[in-house]
């Protein structure tokens, strides 16, 4: 009885990665399992896929803390625009990160303001802001883009202390430095 018990877990361990390397596959990306393993998968040509696993060391994450300016405060790397446009966003650019649906017509009008923070300033990743949390964005040198926001989205994780503020079709907009992010 016990023999057959143990190979009811050893069957289902294999399954859990069998499932995980189906989702890679359909997925065509990279993730980190629970042994700390970064099982990545990239079709080299249309029938062949390379399958590969390598053990991922802890990277010690960003300490945010030197960069506070007071409790509620941080000082940004970059500040920069988005649009709603496939080109620069990932699946639908109708649909944020947290499931909020973007009004296009309002956005345009300047009804809604919503941003992308960089994923290190995520509370799940060990930052102080959390999807639905209300900040104020100075950007010294551009004044029109200084203002209260909502955190909706959130950018790629190569991004560290960063913000992508989402526009309509009409605003312009570049990148900026010395911006401050507060939460409210």
């Amino acid at each position: 009885m016990g023999s057959s018990l143990k190979n009811y877990s050893y069957n289902f361990k294999n399954m859990r990665k069998l499932l995980l390397i189906l989702f890679l596959l359909f997925f065509q990306g990279s993730i980190v399992d629970e042994k700390n393993l970064l099982v990545e998968i990239q079709s080299v040509t249309e029938s062949v896929t390379v399958i590969t696993s390598r053990k991922v060391k802890e990277k010690p994450k960003e300490i945010l803390a030197e960069h506070y300016i007071n409790e509620n405060t941080i000082k940004l790397m970059y500040a920069t625009i988005y649009r709603v446009d496939p080109k620069q966003c990932w699946g639908n650019p109708l649909i944020t990160a947290d499931g909020t649906h973007i009004d296009t017509v309002a956005l345009n009008r300047d009804s809604i303001k919503f941003i992308a923070i960089s994923q290190d300033m995520l509370k799940s990743n060990g930052g102080p802001f959390r999807y639905g949390d209300s900040v104020f964005i100075n950007i010294p040198n551009n004044p029109s883009f200084t203002g209260k926001y909502v955190i909706h989205d959130c950018m790629n994780k190569r991004y560290k202390r960063s913000i992508d503020i989402l526009t309509g079709v009409r605003k312009r907009g570049n990148l900026w430095k010395n911006a401050t992010i507060t939460k409210l």
